[in-house]
């Protein structure tokens, strides 16, 4: 087969996956630059292409996929849009097992700030949505949010609550998870809980706090709130400020983390100043991020239901085009506070 073919033959795939959907066709220079061949081979395979109805060039010269030939492949095309992030450790398997079982194609698509126009282009391009907004602190604005409503298909958000907005949403950490936790800690006997964040304060971060403030409130508890607000990596930080506040005389009783590595990295500075989790501290964490077990001690920590049924649920309707039916926050199991190796009650503490 000769090159020309070759290449053709590769954006023929291209376009029948709807590689195209939101990228523009290079041109032939740039085509000839990625395939290693000559400028002039990259142009007859795009007149190849242009004669089979596979591409054409608009008025303004670029070249464009067909729609139609993109479209002959009859997968469902579902974007999954990141703003300013990545996903959280479940929404990689779990959205690409469920996608499996939908017979659905995934395309995550990156979109730096909730202004980028690449935000609703992606959503109009493909058969629909899922929105993770968690991984940014900033919250979107009004008209974002009336664009997204406006887009031309549906939208479903990933590890937040905007029902309030009028988006199905599937959240893994309902707020009674959290205070499934503290309970748990206070039937121990723990009087004293306090609440450690290192992490970029967003909407999940926001709610976990403020959930352990009312369980707070609710029990004329007494303990501090260290939200630390950081970017880098969360690991060294909660070793960090852990092992400045021991320093300073500071003895926890028990310690909620909001998330896993903040448990990790306060539980190295505890041990380093020999002060036990499971021993001489209660340590537990929200969403165990599949860690949890793995590390010494092991953290009790809320681990979350498999999300696999939801997402296929959503995937469905997706497909369907149809309108949602049924409450916006999308049922999920129960997430399960799982008893490990951190927790004690503070009468055997024996510091």
């Amino acid at each position: 087969m000769r090159k020309y073919e070759q290449i053709g033959r590769l954006l023929k795939t291209r376009v029948r996956h709807g590689d195209y959907y939101l990228n523009e066709v290079p041109p032939e220079r740039a085509l000839a630059a990625e395939m290693g061949v000559s400028y002039m081979t990259a142009r007859r395979a795009v007149q190849a292409l242009i004669d089979d109805g596979y591409l054409f060039r608009q008025s303004n010269g670029r070249l464009a996929a067909n729609p139609a030939i993109s479209a002959e492949d009859k997968t469902i095309q579902v974007a999954v849009l990141l703003i300013g992030g990545i996903l959280p450790n479940w929404g990689s398997y779990e959205l690409e097992a469920a996608a499996r079982k939908a017979g659905v194609r995934l395309r995550s698509v990156l979109a730096n700030h909730w202004e980028d126009p690449t935000l609703i282009d992606a959503v109009n391009s493909f058969n629909g949505a899922f929105l993770f907004p968690s991984t940014t602190a900033m919250q979107p604005s009004t008209q974002v949010i009336q664009k997204l409503s406006n887009a031309r298909k549906p939208v479903i958000i990933l590890d937040a609550d905007w029902s309030d907005k009028g988006f199905p949403s599937i959240q893994p950490f309902p707020p009674t998870a959290l205070a499934g936790a503290m309970d748990y800690l206070a039937s121990l006997g723990h009087t004293k809980i306090d609440c450690l964040n290192v992490q970029p304060i967003d909407a999940t971060g926001l709610l976990r706090i403020e959930q352990w403030q009312t369980w707070q409130a609710q029990h004329s508890a007494l303990g501090e709130l260290f939200n630390l607000n950081f970017q880098g990596l969360v690991y060294e930080m909660a070793h960090a400020f852990m092992k400045a506040r021991l320093e300073e005389g500071y003895r926890p009783e028990a310690i909620l983390c909001i998330t896993v590595p903040a448990a990790i990295g306060s539980s190295r500075a505890l041990c380093d100043f020999g002060i036990m989790p499971g021993k001489d501290v209660s340590l537990i964490a929200v969403n165990g991020e599949e860690v949890a077990e793995f590390v010494r001690p092991s953290i009790t920590a809320i681990e979350r239901a498999s999300l696999t049924p939801p997402l296929v649920k959503c995937m469905k309707w997706l497909a369907a085009g149809e309108k949602w039916s049924g409450p916006l926050n999308v049922e999920t199991d129960e997430p399960q506070l799982v008893i490990r190796e951190s927790t004690i009650p503070p009468r055997l503490a024996s510091h």
